[in-house]
C-alpha cells in the first residue's frame, strides 16, 4: 500500500512540475498605419528593438502591389518564424483637414514550448 501512494505522489510531483516549467509566450505587435501617401508598419517584439518598415501607398496600382506584396512579406516572415495572429483591434479612420489615415494592431503570439 506504502508502494501505491509512493508512486501516486511521484506522478503528482512530475505532473505539477511540467505546469511550473511553462513560461509566457513570446508576443510580437504589428501597429499598420495607412495613409494615402504610405503604409507604415512598426514591428514590436519582446524585449527587441522596434523595426518600422516604410511602403508607399496610393491608388495606383504599382503602389498598391508594391505595398501589398511588402506587408505580406513581413507576415510570412512572423509565420515562420512560430508566431500567428492572436488578435486585432483598432482600424479607424482618424485624422484632421486633408491627413486622414486609418491604424490597426495585430497581435502575434509563439506559444512557449513545452
Amino acid at each position: 500500500m506504502e508502494k501505491i501512494f509512493f508512486l501516486l505522489g511521484c506522478l503528482l510531483v512530475l505532473g505539477s512540475a511540467s505546469v511550473r516549467a511553462q513560461t509566457t509566450p513570446e508576443v510580437v505587435v504589428v501597429r499598420v498605419v495607412e495613409d494615402l501617401s504610405e503604409i507604415r508598419l512598426l514591428v514590436a517584439r519582446n524585449g527587441g528593438p522596434e523595426n518600422l518598415i516604410k511602403f508607399r501607398a496610393g491608388n495606383n496600382e504599382k503602389d498598391m502591389r508594391s505595398a501589398g506584396v511588402g506587408v505580406q512579406k513581413v507576415i510570412q516572415q512572423l509565420y515562420q518564424e512560430g508566431y500567428s495572429l492572436q488578435s486585432t483591434f483598432g482600424g479607424g479612420n482618424a485624422g484632421a483637414g486633408t491627413y486622414q489615415y486609418s491604424a490597426s494592431t495585430l497581435i502575434f503570439v509563439k506559444a512557449p514550448k513545452p
